[in-house]
């Protein structure tokens, strides 16, 4: 199987490695500049694309992990820990828990339980499908949706542990990615 890691992969790839080597707090940025690329592969793998959001997302999984394990060590050495805040049980990341569980319950049981139910799948191609469903059963797209939950919430959970110095960084994310979706929306209809 052939991996290719896109122009678009590279520069987050430079990216992320000059984040890590100068400011690790910074990753947020970097996270937060891959909002807008939803439907850009970053790294291809056969003829699957993993998009620069989630390849970060998945640096920030190991830095929270980095920044869990590291706390764990320090207090055990009764070193006061100077950086990433605890992952504290509040009603946010009670909700946040239960959503990561009912994702995988669901995705786990839900092709069992409603196995042979008609449903329109990525890859059927809809207007094949639109009176002659795919019926329900296990495919890999279980597999990635699990992984996109579970990434999904420990990248929220990286975002509480280490949170970003200003909220702009947030705006500006979803600034940018409005702004990226309408121009490649309107794109079509101004002749390019």
């Amino acid at each position: 199987m052939l991996s290719i890691l896109t122009p678009i992969g590279l520069a987050f790839l430079v990216a992320v490695i000059v984040c890590l080597a100068i400011s690790p707090r910074s990753l947020v940025w970097v996270l937060s500049a891959a909002v807008p690329f939803s439907h850009t592969a970053m790294v291809v793998v056969g003829s699957n694309g993993l998009s620069p959001f989630w390849c970060v997302g998945l640096v920030a999984v190991a830095r929270l992990g980095y920044l869990q394990i590291r706390r764990v060590l320090r207090l055990r050495h009764s070193q006061r820990p100077r950086h990433g805040r605890p992952v504290k049980l509040t009603g946010a990341t009670l909700a946040l828990a239960l959503f990561a569980v009912y994702g995988t319950v669901i995705t786990a049981v839900g092709p069992a339980l409603f196995r042979g139910v008609g449903v329109i799948t990525p890859r059927g191609g809809l207007d094949s499908q639109i009176d002659n469903f795919t019926p329900l059963t296990y495919t890999t797209s279980n597999v990635a949706q699990l992984a996109y939950v579970v990434v999904g919430v420990l990248v929220v959970m990286y975002l509480a542990t280490e949170p970003p110095r200003t909220i702009r960084v947030i705006e500006a994310a979803i600034i940018a990615g409005f702004a990226i979706t309408l121009f490649k929306h309107f794109l079509p209809e101004l002749g390019a």
